[in-house]
């Protein structure tokens, strides 16, 4: 095999690896959504989570000397899957250490208000390219009403987006 059409199939192989991983994401979090996967639902402290992960995760920082800072507000409690909880954190950092640049720097905060826990991410890296999201979101919008299935999330992000845009215009 010539060597452009190898590196043309090995980058195929990693957008169709990539999307496999958002798709089984999306079928998780709609399984979840549906109460068919309750997991094991317990209360626990947010910034824990956040902070073990971070640290656990820490070895693929240092091989691209980027340094993760994790600032948490203590009372930061949720009632859900733990494991599910810390797949979610290990996903956004994952992300961040892959799109950062070496000697840059991760920001995670953990910080909540009355109702609401939430968890930032903040990196160097090339962000999320903006122009393709509405349409990959619509599209995953459609494909769940083809199966029958009303997936508020993505709603609820389509709509938040779109406010967004109205509020910078």
């Amino acid at each position: 095999i010539a060597p452009e059409f190898r590196e043309r199939m090995g980058s195929s192989l990693e957008e169709v690896d990539r999307r496999s991983r958002i798709v089984e994401g999306l079928l998780a979090i709609a399984h979840t959504d549906s109460g068919k996967d309750l997991g094991e639902w317990t209360t626990f402290e947010l910034s824990e989570v956040v902070t073990s992960t971070a640290e656990q995760m820490g070895l693929l920082a240092e091989d691209k000397r980027i340094s993760v800072a994790v600032n948490t507000i203590s009372g930061a409690w949720v009632e859900g899957d733990r494991a599910r909880w810390k797949q979610v954190v290990v996903n956004l950092l994952d992300n961040a250490l892959r799109y950062s640049p070496t000697d840059s720097r991760i920001e995670v905060v953990v910080g909540h208000d009355d109702e609401t826990c939430r968890v930032e991410v903040a990196d160097a890296g090339i962000g999320f390219g903006g122009s393709c999201f509405p349409k990959d979101l619509s599209a995953f919008i459609k494909i769940s009403e083809q199966i029958g299935y009303d997936f508020r999330l993505l709603k609820e992000v389509q709509r938040i987006n779109s406010d967004q845009m109205d509020r910078f215009i």
